[in-house]
């Protein structure tokens, strides 16, 4: 018996001997790993350079292809309504209504529902580089720019200047507004540039215009003095006053008998 329990403990302490040594040589080996140093971080990736505008032609090419794949799945759609209608005992003619003009040459609009505002400009460039080949055959040349184009940049030029004007104005002290107002009259408000090309309002504030019954292109202020291109208002300094409205008839008294 007490040979068994000997054994017992012998073999209890070599399990413990074991785990105990087992452990050591694990924290040594992960001792090293913990000491190295944790590794850079890598650097940001470089921007991806910024591709070129994409050419008219490969615009108008891409259109061309998305306008064929809608007309096909036009052209299915019909012939799904077509078998509908025939099984509800309705003939309904082969041909589409859209095809007779589309097949007698007819031009698609630039203004279709279907166009995107990038497609409809390469269109306006495409038709521009033609009209200058054509014109060179004639021997008249013309701006490589288009004429809109060369428009927004005149409107860019002139908002600069513009700005520039408003900026000095507007850095003036006091003394030197009253000096100008003594020889030019009361300084008007300068906000905004206008933006040029929109049609004035029409009678009864129908349309697009200037804000206020006047027109001014500001709102803040009325246009108390003519300007070119805007109506005096009723008024106004300088304009003639209304006719006076005449004077009732006095009834002729009658004669004394």
């Amino acid at each position: 018996m007490s040979r068994q329990s000997t054994s017992i403990l012998v073999a209890s302490i070599a399990a413990a001997a074991l785990g105990l040594s087992q452990g050591a040589f694990a924290t040594d080996a992960t001792a090293p790993a913990a000491a190295t140093p944790p590794a850079p971080p890598a650097p940001p990736a470089a921007p991806a350079p910024m591709s070129a505008p994409e050419s008219p032609d490969a615009i108008i090419a891409r259109m061309e292809a998305r306008h064929k794949q809608m007309a096909e799945e036009r052209e299915r759609r019909y012939e799904e309504l077509r078998n509908r209608a025939s099984q509800l005992g309705f003939e309904m003619p082969e041909m589409p209504p859209w095809e007779p003009g589309e097949r007698a040459g007819m031009p698609s609009p630039d203004y279709a529902p279907w166009i995107t505002p990038e497609e409809r400009n390469a269109l306006r460039e495409k038709r521009w580089q033609e009209t200058r080949t054509r014109a060179a055959e004639h021997g008249i040349e013309l701006p490589e720019m288009p004429p809109w184009k060369a428009a927004e940049e005149r409107r860019k030029e002139m908002k600069a200047r513009f700005d520039k004007f408003r900026e000095t104005m507007d850095a003036l002290n006091q003394e030197q507004r009253q000096a100008i107002e003594q020889v030019i009259g009361e300084m008007p408000d300068f906000g905004e540039m206008p933006e040029f090309g929109t049609m004035p309002s029409r009678p009864g504030g129908m349309g697009p215009g200037w804000h206020g019954q006047s027109r001014c292109p500001h709102g803040s202020k009325p246009c108390n003095h003519p300007r070119p291109g805007y109506p005096v208002p009723m008024g106004a300094p300088g304009m003639m006053p209304p006719p006076a409205a005449e004077a009732p008839a006095q009834p002729t008294p009658a004669p004394a008998n």
